[in-house]
């Protein structure tokens, strides 16, 4: 019996014995496992700091071994811009530590100004060594053109350096103005150096042909706007601008005594179009060249008509008439007036014709032409009566005379008869050309001349003239009542 007690007692002091060895073996595991719950862990894409067994840092700062770092709410360490107990910072986006010496940052293609003690500036204007920076209510820095406050508009560089010094600036493929308070111009017209510019509500300025408001405008290269009447060419296209700069749109224009048409755009109609139920069709520069809807009958008189009844005149459909001013001497020179002009002019405009005014050439230069249409606008103010048809310069062979065709070369008489026109449009009247088929056709360079009406002079059955015309005196040989001789006619086309 007692070996049979023995025995079992052996049995279990082996057991306990291994019992106790794996108690043993499970202490240093224990051991282990409370060591690695302190310093620097990561689980998954995140970081935590625990500073004793279970215990890790949650929404707070904590130095350590001598770097500042911040965990959220989770105990996860904080990179890059971070906000806490209203306050904006910035740790490191590699190793978190946060910056406490004062200083530029730049996160996420944002700059920030960290101050000394490692808050971000926020929500003002901060001035350094000079130069000044806009912060937002996040501490991020406004750069390139940014609105600041209500309405205000800024540029500043990729450092977020505000310009405060007036001047142009590029920024995006657009162009702005800043000006002597360091501010965009925005949403209105302004001038600089006498150049006009046009501001969206941005501050982008206006560039090419674009709209603003309703109406189109044109602006060069550098966003001066055209305020000057003309043509503008862009991007293959052809405008023409009224005094001031707006691009006529929706509506028929007449320039030079050719007609073109607008379109909502501003750019002018080439090819075939409809306009009101009617078709049109141009040239390659938008001339209309089906514009001979209407006609009006008219006469052109000088001092061989002598006395003319212009109520008789009026009453027999005549509905304007083009008078002679005076003339330039065949062989002298010396500028003449016509006699019957003052009396002809009053007439016809008190019977209700409108009228307009003609000169006979024999200029032989350019200065000549100019002091020819100086001469027709001084008769014309000294007459008092307002004149609706055009300033003529009638030009054509008068045999052995100064400006015929066998004394003045073709070039000579073209630059006379343009300045002619010039200075007449200069004076604000409408320039004419009055010219035969075979003149306008051998002696003038129309090339040149384009820009002006034409009044045509062909006694035929129809003009045969290939170019733009806008008056044809058809005949020489009329008879109208009020008149005791034979008399000029014509029609003006409309």
């Amino acid at each position: 019996m007692i070996q049979k007690h023995t025995r079992k007692i052996n049995i279990g002091i082996a057991i306990l014995a291994v019992l106790l060895i794996f108690a043993l073996a499970m202490v240093p595991a224990q051991g282990a496992t409370k060591k690695s719950k302190t310093g620097w862990k990561k689980s998954g894409s995140y970081t935590y700091y625990y500073y004793k067994s279970g215990k890790y840092y949650k929404n707070r700062f904590a130095t350590i071994k001598g770097s500042k770092y911040f965990f959220d709410e989770k105990g996860r360490l904080v990179k890059g811009h971070f906000s806490h107990e209203d306050n904006y910072y910035y740790s490191d986006a590699s190793s978190g530590k946060v910056k406490t010496t004062a200083g530029f940052v730049k996160y996420d293609g944002n700059r920030y100004y960290v101050t000394k003690g490692g808050t971000i500036y926020t929500g003002h204007t901060l001035k350094l060594k000079g130069k000044r920076y806009k912060a937002y209510a996040t501490g991020r820095l406004g750069t390139g053109v940014f609105k600041y406050g209500t309405v205000s508009r800024f540029y500043a560089d990729s450092n977020g350096v505000v310009k405060t010094t007036p001047g142009f600036v590029n920024y995006n493929g657009d162009r702005y103005y800043v000006n002597s308070e360091g501010k965009i111009e925005w949403g209105h017209t302004f001038k600089v150096s006498g150049y006009t510019y046009k501001a969206y509500a941005t501050g982008r300025l206006g560039k090419g042909i674009f709209k603003y408001g309703s109406k189109y405008y044109y602006g060069d290269s550098n966003c001066r706007v055209k305020t000057t009447k003309g043509w503008i060419n862009y991007n293959g296209k052809r405008y023409y601008a009224a005094s001031g700069g707006k691009i006529y749109q929706d509506q028929f224009i007449t320039v030079s005594g050719d007609r073109y048409y607008a379109s909502s755009t501003g750019a002018i109609q080439t090819g075939s179009f409809k306009v009101d139920g009617k078709n049109y069709k141009t040239t390659s520069t938008g001339r209309i060249i089906e514009l001979n809807t209407g006609k009006a009958i008219g006469i052109d008189v000088s001092y061989f008509q002598y006395e003319i009844n212009w109520k008789k005149v009026k009453a027999s459909g005549v509905k304007f008439a083009i008078i002679r001013c005076g003339y330039r001497g065949s062989t002298n020179g010396k500028l003449y007036t016509d006699s019957t002009f003052m009396r002809n002019i009053k007439g016809a405009k008190a019977a209700g014709i409108d009228v307009g005014v003609y000169f006979f050439t024999e200029a032989i230069n350019a200065k000549e032409g100019k002091e020819e249409a100086d001469f027709c606008i001084k008769q014309i103010k000294k007459s008092g009566v307002n004149v609706t048809y055009p300033v003529v310069i009638d030009t054509e062979n008068l045999s052995g005379a100064r400006a015929s065709s066998s004394r003045l070369s073709k070039t000579k008489r073209t630059e006379a008869v343009q300045a002619f026109c010039k200075q007449v449009k200069a004076k604000g009247y409408t320039p004419m050309i009055y010219a035969s088929t075979s003149w306008l056709n051998n002696q003038l360079n129309m090339s040149k001349l384009s820009d002006y009406y034409v009044w045509v002079a062909q006694y035929y059955k129809k003009v045969t003239y290939g170019g733009s015309y806008k008056c044809w005196q058809y005949t020489s040989s009329g008879k109208v009542n009020g008149i005791s001789t034979r008399v000029d006619m014509d029609y003006w086309y409309y």
